[in-house]
């Protein structure tokens, strides 16, 4: 997460209208059986984790991200109802602190096909798309404030260790 801090500070320098950081990972499952179908389509199931920042003194905005990884799974639910799971709350930040609206995407997990995982990826663009729409205008700009932390301008993508 140090590395990718790094680039997410970066690009938060290089574009500060950014508001929503989505980091995509797997999870960990021996059940290769763990997937939908939807439309004819073999689909990996999808689950947004939640970091409180417990051990951490800048802590993440945990109800903003909390909303939107809940919403987003509701919204999820409503193409098949086993599509994403229960949202996954966790102590740690998971680099959540960088912005005001930040995601920890599951895209499936090691059992799941490229397949699976790659057919997924347009209900969660479609639902997540929803779920911004669904946000306020006073939460919209709200998430567009800047955030106060000290940038390094390494350029986009750019890691110097």
């Amino acid at each position: 997460y140090s590395r990718s801090e790094k680039t997410m500070r970066a690009y938060l320098e290089w574009y500060p209208s950014l508001v929503l950081f989505i980091d995509v990972h797997r999870d960990a499952s021996s059940d290769a059986s763990d997937y939908v179908v939807v439309d004819g389509k073999p689909m990996a199931r999808l689950m947004c984790v939640v970091g409180q920042g417990t051990k951490y003194e800048d802590k993440p905005d945990f109800e903003g991200n909390l909303a939107l990884a809940s919403t987003l799974t509701q919204d999820l639910r409503r193409i098949d109802r086993r599509l994403a799971r229960d949202v996954r709350i966790k102590t740690g930040r998971y680099n959540q602190h960088v912005g005001r609206l930040s995601l920890l995407v599951e895209v499936g997990h090691n059992a799941n096909t490229l397949e699976q995982a790659l057919n997924a990826v347009p209900a969660l663009a479609e639902c997540l798309a929803l779920s911004l729409a669904d946000m306020s205008d006073e939460e919209m700009e709200e998430a567009s404030d800047p955030v106060t932390l000290p940038l390094t301008p390494l350029g986009p993508g750019i890691d110097k260790e």
